[in-house]
């Protein structure tokens, strides 16, 4: 809100001249009716000296304040006459007290009031300057107090608001210019550490990064994570910001109005109080609140030497709206939704699902704590805790049961702190969690005067935790990017008491601010552990000591409060329960550093596949995540239950998940409940399912409930916003048993009724027949052509196909052929039916090589020397063909033109297809098309027969109804890979009369009768 400097002159000529109220209220009517263009001001009605909508002012005679809110005066304005009307207004229009704006002046102070709890709260006593009449005035127009939910948070800060787009733009500009300098500076070290989490945002594709920074308002040359981080940053002052509006509103408070004082500070000091109140946490250690803000990353352009010209007016206009948020209704806050939404409006879909966030919805995070045997007086866990949800859950449940039991608040508070813990890597999410999570209990510590607290959520790892060395005593533990890379040495004494931690590193840091040598702290450590020996001061030597080095590069200012904060996870206890929904991330996506660091984790749990090249190291990152927590902070006979990629009971890539075993203890699954033929994460499509077990010294037994939800309401897609007891309500579910295929635990793990799963017990075994994978060619759009015509000479005109694969081929090019190599193609599961497949006569594939290895090669290329037209065609695209993945990984010495997965079976005369991907078992039969075989794609699976007696009978076998729900119940519906490979079935035999009548009643209908079909082959197989 800006004055014009004419209209601020005559109003100040008035105040200054006036000696009555009056006088001054006229000079307020006129300058508001003037700026704001507000009529139907109602002056002095029902004794209120001037009123609209829910705002009221009061007057007194120029001066009367005498500069102080002890003024008796001052206070008449407010207790007396503000408190009284906003009460009797309230009552009257039913709307709370805080929501009401209350202005008293005396026409050379003025402050804003507000009424919580019966008692006035007011701000700021100032002096009336043009831009604190600006300010009023904003609150005037604004006619009563913002509420705090979160469609507010993003009307006024969100990436679209005003406020947003200006600050957002000036932290970019502010960062590119700190990172291009040629200077070494904090900026870059928070960056660069910041990556090292966030590494993942640098694989995302061109196209979608140019997508992405389109939806942001960046340009699309812009460095997508430079974007990120800028609006993570803005996130972070955003989420702190109102968490100290908050404290500012109670009695534990060092002042009050604390977004409004920070508005009034002058320039030159506005970022050094944001920095010492808000980033350096001193406005929450003076009310008692201890390290509340531990994640400094984000407070890097505090320190900028390079700062937007308007970076201060636009955290001024940010801290001038928030002074105006009626945090004291704060009910939206307490589920964690407000800031949820204002996340997720912040950073588009697309950019969350790459980096693996998604968050739970309400319903479901209620429904998997109500899952839970008795929380009320039993420990909590959530090791990827996000924004909080499962904890704010569970603080309700709890304060619920203990105002029942009429526990003191002091009481409940100490039981919260100690019973409902979180902790996450992402230093934002840490920080949004500790705020909702204060929300949460704000009510009780507002009750217990004195009390000091310390918010338990943690910046901590699930996966990389700090060890100690059993022979050295040392926690051992590499933090930091490429270019820090720190590796400290923590004696065990020392992680054991987190106060000695704590206040240790405290000292050590601020004697490395002052570029004090070791030899100078030793004196003080010393006296600190008298009992301490000299491996104990030497240990911390060795880490002083790098980060003394550090510091003298400037890569400094946030090693030891990151230490303490992922060490403070050795301290906690075991829990009862461990609750949550860690992030879906594959091995390949991880920042290559972390994978680093972790390998050894994942070797030590054995948690890799025992399949090498069938996603081996595509392990899923929540499958590590369960078997970390549950070995180190999951108390015996405790409980787990997870939200986790529904794969993990059949994917190859997670047969060492399927192991469910640590030392001498084993995770007995108690029920899982399939999630996946629902949608119910918001933009994304994926297949959950809710994972529980317990942590047993037994050996596992099956099989285990298994319950699948097939919709809601008859509906897939799932309404975040639902109420549980509707969803209960109107939920489809089907009640099964699950188990592995065989004796092998690691092996898929297979669900049905008790009648299915006795069925699926006589055909599971040694298989009896090999699923081959079809062939793989990493260029689809030059070896799967367009055939185009015919020629003389078995010549044939080809067109290649640009849009058929990701790689950029080029435009299309017609070229003519050798017929020798061309072949039809079976391309996926639109190819495939019951009975004969079919196939787009259009489509063809070059089979260059029938086989892999030196002497399949040396016969390939001679067969290509014989054909120049075809290796003309492929020499078109040598470039390419030799940058194939496929072709340098595992195809040494083969021609640059080969393809994989071929062999002689791929020229076999008959072929049982069956779809890598699809909701359900289909299985065709191809033969030939004018002597030329089919070769089936990468995306199909097949077995090959020189007979077709053979091949029919096995098609038939496959398309029994039993036999597809087995492979539909074992397998991952997009990877069915080989499903011959558990299963030993009869091979056919033309004696066995069921046999030959199964196989002669197709080859004389050409198609599968359904019912036919089942009766024959059900009394084959069982």
């Amino acid at each position: 809100m800006q004055i014009n400097d004419q209209i601020y002159s005559n109003f100040k000529s008035k105040l200054d001249s006036s000696n009555h109220e009056e006088e001054i209220r006229l000079a307020w009517a006129t300058l508001i009716e003037s700026t704001l263009h507000i009529k139907g001001i109602h002056a002095e009605e029902d004794k209120r000296d001037m009123s609209f909508n829910n705002v009221l002012i009061e007057f007194k005679d120029h001066g009367l304040f005498h500069h102080s809110k002890e003024s008796k005066k001052f206070i008449e304005a407010t207790d007396q006459r503000i408190k009284k009307y906003v009460k009797r207004w309230s009552k009257s229009i039913k709307k709370p007290q805080s929501f009401f704006i209350g202005i008293v002046t005396d026409g050379v102070d003025m402050s804003l009031c507000q009424i919580i709890n019966n008692e006035v709260k007011s701000g700021n006593l100032m002096p009336i300057t043009q831009k604190n009449t600006e300010y009023v005035l904003e609150a005037i127009n604004r006619q009563m107090r913002y509420a705090l939910n979160s469609s507010t948070l993003i009307d006024l800060f969100g990436r679209n608001s005003s406020i947003g787009t200006s600050l957002i733009k000036d932290l970019f500009q502010t960062l590119e210019a700190d990172l291009s300098d040629k200077q070494t500076n904090k900026t870059k070290l928070f960056y660069e550490e910041w990556g090292n989490l966030y590494g993942q945002v640098a694989d995302i594709a061109a196209w979608k990064k140019k997508s992405m920074l389109t939806q942001l308002g960046f340009p699309v040359n812009s460095d997508l994570s430079h974007v990120l981080f800028c609006l993570n940053t803005y996130n972070s002052i955003i989420v702190k910001s109102l968490a100290a509006e908050l404290v500012s509103t109670t009695d534990i408070a060092a002042y009050s109005n604390f977004s409004e004082s920070l508005y009034l500070t002058d320039d030159e000091s506005l970022l050094n109080k944001i920095n010492e109140q808000v980033e350096q946490s001193h406005y929450f250690e003076m009310a008692n609140i201890h390290n509340f803000v531990s994640e400094v990353l984000f407070s890097w352009y505090l320190s900028s030497k390079n700062k937007s010209a308007t970076l201060i007016d636009s955290l001024r206009s940010l801290y001038e709206h928030m002074s105006l948020m009626n945090v004291n209704e704060h009910e939206a806050m307490r589920s964690g939704d407000a800031l949820k939404n204002f996340y997720e409006d912040l950073i588009p879909d697309a950019l969350r699902k790459t980096l693996g966030e998604f968050y739970t919805p309400d319903w479901m995070v209620q429904y998997m704590i109500e899952k839970l045997p008795s929380i009320e007086d039993r420990s909590i866990l959530d090791p990827t805790c996000g924004s909080g949800s499962f904890l704010l859950e569970a603080i309700s449940q709890k304060t619920t049961y203990f105002s029942k039991i009429g526990m003191a608040p002091d009481k409940q508070l100490a039981h919260i702190e100690k019973e409902v813990v979180g902790f996450d890597l992402n230093p934002l999410a840490v920080q949004t969690a500790r705020v909702n999570y204060l929300f949460s209990i704000i009510d009780l510590v507002k009750r217990c005067p004195g009390i000091t607290i310390e918010i338990p959520i943690l910046l901590a790892d699930a996966i990389y935790a700090p060890e100690v060395d059993k022979d050295s005593n040392l926690y051992t533990y590499t933090i930091g990017s490429k270019v820090a890379n720190l590796t400290v040495s923590i004696p065990k004494e020392l992680v054991d008491s987190r106060t000695d931690l704590v206040s240790t590193f405290e000292l050590l840091n601020n004697h490395i601010s002052n570029k004090d040598s070791f030899n100078i702290v030793l004196p003080t450590l010393k006296l600190k552990f008298p009992k301490a020996n000299s491996s104990f001061f030497s240990s911390l030597q060795d880490t002083y000591d790098r980060i003394q080095d550090l510091h003298r590069k400037q890569w400094d200012g946030i090693w030891f409060q990151i230490i303490a904060n992922f060490f403070w996870s050795i301290e906690l206890p075991k829990f009862d329960f461990i609750i949550g929904n860690p992030p879906w991330v594959r091995w390949s996506s991880l920042p290559e550093l972390y994978r680093e660091r972790v390998k050894n984790t994942a070797i030590k749990y054995d948690i890799f596949s025992d399949h090498k090249y069938h996603g081996g190291n595509e392990l899923d990152i929540s499958a590590l995540i369960t078997y970390t927590v549950a070995d180190r902070w999951l108390k015996k006979n405790g409980e787990l239950s997870f939200l986790l990629p529904q794969e993990h009971l059949q994917n190859d890539s997670s047969s060492g998940f399927r192991q469910l075993s640590i030392k001498n203890d084993y995770l007995q699954p108690i029920n899982i409940e399939d999630l996946k033929s629902l949608k119910i994460f918001k933009s994304a499509v994926n297949k959950p399912m809710i994972f529980t077990f317990v942590k047993t010294e037994k050996a596992i037994h099956f099989p285990v409930d298994y319950t699948i939800w097939s919709n809601v309401n008859n509906k897939k897609t799932v309404n975040p916003n639902r109420n549980l007891i509707d969803i209960k309500k109107t939920a489809s579910k089907s009640k099964l048993k699950i188990k592995p295929l065989h004796n092998n635990i690691r092996s898929p793990w297979i669900f049905g009724s008790a009648d299915d799963l006795s069925k699926f017990d006589k055909i599971i075994g040694e298989p009896t027949y090999k699923g081959r994978k079809g062939i793989t060619t990493d260029l689809n759009g030059v070896f799967f052509p367009e055939l185009l015509q015919r020629g003389t000479n078995n010549l044939v005109q080809i067109q290649t196909r640009p849009e058929a694969g990701r790689k950029n081929i080029g435009d299309k090019r017609k070229a003519w052929i050798e017929d020798s190599l061309v072949y039809p193609l079976i391309k996926g599961s639109s190819n495939i039916q019951p009975g004969y497949g079919t196939y787009d006569p259009k489509l063809r594939v070059i089979l260059t090589n029938t086989g892999i290895g030196s002497k399949a090669y040396e016969e390939a290329v001679t067969k290509m020397n014989s054909l120049p037209k075809t290796l003309n065609y492929l020499t078109g695209f040598k470039n390419l063909l030799e940058d194939r993945s496929t072709f340098k990984k595992f195809m040494p010495g083969a021609p640059y033109w080969a393809v994989y997965n071929v062999g002689e079976y791929t020229l076999a005369p008959y072929k049982v297809v069956w779809s890598e991907i699809g909701q359900s078992l289909k299985a065709s039969l191809f033969t030939d098309v004018n002597g030329k075989v089919f070769i089936p794609d990468h995306k199909t699976y097949f077995a090959a027969f020189d007979n077709i007696h053979d091949a029919v009978f096995l098609m038939c076998i496959l398309n029994n109804s039993t036999i597809s729900r087995l492979v539909t119940n074992s397998t991952v519906s997009t990877s069915r890979g080989d499903i011959l490979k558990h299963l030993h079935l009869p091979k056919y035999d033309a004696k066995n009369k069921l046999h030959f009548q199964l196989v002669n009643e197709f080859l004389k209908s050409k198609k599968v009768d359904k019912k036919l079909n089942d009766d024959l082959t059900d009394r084959i197989l069982f």
